[in-house]
C-alpha cells in the first residue's frame, strides 16, 4: 500500500523540500506562500496599520513614522516576515510607497543610500523638487487678487512654476535662492538644499543627477555650494536623511528594510557607537517624516545599539517557532498532504528544531528522499536518526551565544569576513579541482598514454 495514498506527491517525483531553505529579500513579485503564526499576523497588522496613516491623497502625516525590528536568530524566518511586509505594503498591487530594501552583507550606509537612489525613480525626485518650487513661485503671488486662480494652480499642480515665473515676469535668482533656503530648512542639508534648487535650471540638471548617484560635484556645482560627493559614511546618512524627507514631504513615504543590519556597525570597537549613533538619527527621520524604516537581524546584532537608539526603536518583532499544527499546515502547502509524514514523526521533527523553519524543511528534506526511496513513513526514529548525522539548532544556538559573550564589539563584522573567506575559498577550491580534472582527462586522452585496463576496455568497446 503506497505511503502518498492522500493525493500528495510521491517518491519519484522532484522534492518538494529545498536543499537549502534561504530566501532573499526581494519584495517584487508573487506573495510568499505562508503558514499563518502569530507574528505572521503582527506584521500585515502593522503594514495594514502603516498605510491607514497616510492621508487620502497618499502623503505622510509628520511624526506618523515608525521603526520596527524583525529580530530572531539564522533561519527563525526573518526575511520571510520582512517579504510578508512588502507585499502588505503593495496594496494591491499599487505603490503607495517607495519600497527599498537592502539585502544582507551590505557594510555601510553607503551601500544603503546607493540602493535608495537606485530604487527611487530620479522623475519622483524631480517631482518634489517642482512641488517646492511651486510653492516658492506662489508665497511670491499670494495677496495679490489678480493671481488668485494663478496660486492655485501652483499649489494644486495644474501650473508649471517655470510656465508661471516667465509669463508674470518675476525675477528668477531671487526665487531659486528662496528655494534653496526652504529646502536646506526642510532636509537640514545646505548640499542637497542648493542641488535641487539647482536642478530647476535646465543647465544644471544632468550634473545634479550625477553628484546625487556619486559623482564629484565639479567645478559648477561647487561654486554654488556643492562641494563634496556623496562618498562617506557621514555624507551618506545625511544623504539618507534628506532624500526621504523630500519624498515623504512632497510625493510618497519611503519604507526602507535593511536585512543584517548589523553590517552598518562593524568596525573597529571606537567607531560602533559612533555609527550607532547615525543609525539613531536615520531613525528620527523615518518617524518624523511619517515613514517607515525595519531593521532585520539576530539578537545579538540589536544588543549592539545604545538604549538611547533601540528605545526609537516602536516593535520588537520575533519570529514564531513552528508549532505541529504549522508544521502540518507547512506540509499541505508543500506536498498537498502529510505524504509520508505520521502526526508522530512531524511532532518530533518540531520538538528537535525547536520548531526553527529552517531546521525543520531542510529535515523535512532529509526525510522525504530516504522514506521515498525506501518507501517507509516518516517516524520519530528516522528522524532521529536524520539528526545523529547533522547538528541540532539547540547546539547551533548555544554556539551563538558563545559567539555573542566573544571580546570585542566587532566580533560580528570578524565572523561575516570569515564567512566571506571561506566562501572564496571554498570556490577557489571547487576551480581547482575542475581543472584537475580537466588535465587527468587530456593526459588519458593523450596519443601514447598509459591506460589502464579499464580505459583498454572503453577503446574496444568493452570487450
Amino acid at each position: 500500500m503506497s505511503l502518498w495514498g492522500d493525493g500528495s506527491r510521491r517518491g519519484g517525483e522532484r522534492n518538494p523540500f529545498p536543499v537549502i531553505p534561504v530566501e532573499t529579500l526581494s519584495p517584487y513579485g508573487d506573495p510568499p506562500r505562508t503558514v499563518l503564526t502569530p507574528a505572521c499576523e503582527t506584521v500585515r497588522d502593522h503594514a495594514e496599520k502603516f498605510l491607514r496613516s497616510m492621508s487620502a491623497d497618499g502623503r505622510a502625516f509628520p511624526g506618523a513614522g515608525n521603526v520596527l525590528a524583525l529580530c530572531g536568530e539564522n533561519g527563525s524566518g526573518k526575511t520571510h516576515l520582512a517579504k510578508l511586509l512588502c507585499h502588505g505594503l503593495l496594496a494591491d498591487g499599487g505603490s503607495p510607497v517607495h519600497l527599498v530594501h537592502v539585502d544582507g552583507m551590505g557594510n555601510s550606509f553607503l551601500d544603503v543610500y546607493r540602493r535608495l537612489v537606485e530604487r527611487v525613480d530620479p522623475i519622483a525626485l524631480s517631482d518634489c523638487a517642482q512641488g517646492f518650487y511651486a510653492g516658492v513661485v506662489a508665497d511670491s503671488l499670494a495677496g495679490s487678487p489678480a493671481a488668485e486662480d494663478v496660486v492655485a494652480g501652483l499649489r494644486q499642480g495644474r501650473l508649471s512654476p517655470q510656465g508661471v515665473v516667465l509669463r508674470h515676469g518675476l525675477v528668477r535668482v531671487g526665487l531659486l535662492e528662496e528655494l534653496r533656503r526652504r529646502l536646506t530648512a526642510v532636509t537640514g542639508n545646505p548640499a542637497f538644499g542648493a542641488a535641487l534648487a539647482l536642478y530647476m535650471r535646465p543647465e544644471f540638471k544632468r550634473l545634479v543627477l550625477d553628484w546625487v548617484n556619486g559623482a564629484p560635484p565639479g567645478a559648477a556645482l561647487a561654486e554654488r555650494g556643492v562641494t563634496h560627493a556623496l562618498d562617506t559614511e557621514a555624507a551618506a546618512v545625511d544623504a539618507l536623511r534628506a532624500v526621504t524627507t523630500v519624498l515623504a514631504a512632497r510625493d510618497r513615504p519611503v519604507a526602507l528594510l535593511i536585512d543584517e543590519f548589523d553590517g552598518l556597525l562593524t568596525g573597529p570597537p571606537e567607531a560602533v557607537p559612533i555609527k550607532a549613533q547615525a543609525l539613531g538619527r536615520l531613525m528620527e527621520v523615518y518617524i518624523s517624516t511619517g515613514s517607515l524604516l525595519v531593521l532585520i537581524g539576530r539578537p545579538a546584532a540589536f544588543r549592539l545599539l545604545p538604549a538611547q537608539v533601540a528605545e526609537r526603536m516602536g516593535s520588537v518583532i520575533r519570529p514564531t517557532p513552528f508549532t505541529a499544527r504549522n508544521a502540518a499546515a507547512y506540509l499541505k502547502l508543500a506536498m498537498g498532504g502529510p505524504g509520508p509524514f505520521t502526526d508522530a514523526g512531524v511532532g518530533h521533527l518540531v520538538e528537535r528544531t525547536g520548531g526553527n523553519p529552517r531546521w525543520f524543511i531542510r529535515l523535512c528534506h532529509q526525510a522525504y528522499e530516504r522514506a521515498a526511496k525506501h518507501d517507509e513513513p516518516v517516524t520519530p526514529s528516522m528522524v532521529q536518526d536524520l539528526i545523529g548525522t547533522d547538528t541540532p539548532p539547540s547546539n547551533a544556538h548555544h554556539y551563538d551565544r558563545r559567539l555573542e559573550g566573544a571580546a570585542g564589539p566587532d566580533f560580528l563584522g570578524d565572523l561575516r569576513r570569515h564567512q566571506s573567506l571561506i566562501s572564496v575559498l571554498g570556490a577557489q577550491v571547487a576551480e581547482l579541482a575542475a581543472r584537475v580534472e580537466r588535465l587527468e582527462g587530456g593526459a588519458r586522452d593523450a596519443p601514447g598514454a598509459a591506460r589502464g585496463p579499464g580505459a583498454a576496455r572503453r577503446d574496444t568497446g568493452g570487450r
